[in-house]
């Protein structure tokens, strides 16, 4: 069960990627290596949650599997990858990883190598599901990006009304500034908020 040719992924990794729950789960119990990892660091949880197989991720997620491995090249984490890669949110893998106890505010890397915390992400793509899901488990609202803004700010740059409700919801400061001095109002007003 641990046999893996070099930069692939493990017998494991494969029957996760492939949605494979009853092999997943005897591969488990003869020993395999939940933390395998193929040459972009790819662990049979990240390859299920990629592949969208929930049953997978279940029972990797209820094996204990390290919900914090990054990949490369977006140094992102499986609940990151939800919220700012994956173009259709899968809510259920996104509940099963905080259900887990998922790092919500782990930072992830975006393509042009900005650290954000998952909610930057999810606020950026406007996906008020995740947003809500991850404040009502205990995303921090005030946590800065790489240019030192909070959410809110990312949320009315974009032009997010929905998002920057939930935000103010969960207590974010209505008198932040930006990095660069500007107010909520200035970057509403950038985004065409106002």
């Amino acid at each position: 069960v641990q046999v893996q040719p070099r930069g692939t992924l493990s017998p494991l990794g494969e029957a996760a990627r492939n949605g494979f729950t009853a092999c997943v789960q005897l591969l488990l119990d003869h020993g395999a290596n939940m933390e395998a990892v193929d040459d972009e660091r790819y662990t049979p949880l990240f390859a299920a949650v990629r592949g969208a197989h929930s049953s997978c991720v279940e029972v990797l997620v209820n094996a204990r599997a390290n919900l914090e491995c990054k990949t490369k090249p977006l140094e992102c984490t499986p609940l990151g990858w939800l919220c700012c890669v994956e173009p259709n949110l899968n809510l259920p893998i996104l509940q099963m990883l905080l259900r887990g106890r998922a790092n919500v505010d782990t930072y992830q890397f975006d393509a042009i190598a900005r650290s954000m915390s998952p909610l930057h992400f999810a606020v950026l793509g406007d996906r008020t599901d995740a947003v809500k899901w991850l404040l009502a488990n205990g995303a921090n609202v005030h946590a800065p990006d790489a240019d030192g803004d909070p959410p809110i700010l990312v949320a009315c740059v974009a032009d997010h009304p929905e998002c920057c409700r939930l935000l103010l919801g969960a207590k974010a400061d209505a008198n932040a500034t930006k990095h660069d001095g500007k107010t909520m109002l200035n970057a509403a007003a950038h985004g065409g908020s106002i």
